[in-house]
């Protein structure tokens, strides 16, 4: 059996101080000369609290920048290093139906089929060809 601890005012003082600036039970029983769990049950006993940690602002959108926008190549590179997805592209969801399409966009760009923009290509070959 081990000799029971005498705390004294001093040594109470010096435990809540330690505990103030922020440290671990750990380093105030090897400090003291004591166990971590001494330190433990006298810093509750008379209550050695660890002082409060500002909280930052870790909630989206108090950050004062808008969200950056889904499969941004900085924070996809920084999420996926490391793993089986480092270098690959992040996957975009497809695009809706035509149908569901805004119509004046529609307009603006027109949207070739496969067969004629195999047509296109064939044409500018043969441009090629005969103007060599």
């Amino acid at each position: 059996m081990t000799a029971p601890i005498i705390w004294t005012e001093d040594r109470d003082n010096l435990l809540i101080a330690l505990r103030a600036e922020g440290r671990s039970w750990g380093s105030i029983g090897a400090l003291i000369g004591i166990s971590r769990w001494s330190a433990i049950e006298r810093g509750t006993q008379i209550g050695a609290r660890r002082p409060e940690i500002p909280r930052e602002a870790a909630v989206a959108g108090e950050s004062g920048r808008p969200p950056l926008p889904p499969g941004d190549a900085v924070s996809w590179g920084a999420i996926t290093a490391g793993t089986v997805l480092e270098g690959v592209a992040y996957p975009l969801p497809p695009l809706p139906p035509l149908s569901v399409r805004d119509e004046a966009a529609l307009r603006c760009v027109p949207i070739p089929t496969p067969e004629a923009a195999i047509e296109a290509a064939i044409e500018a070959d043969q441009a090629l060809a005969w103007a060599a």
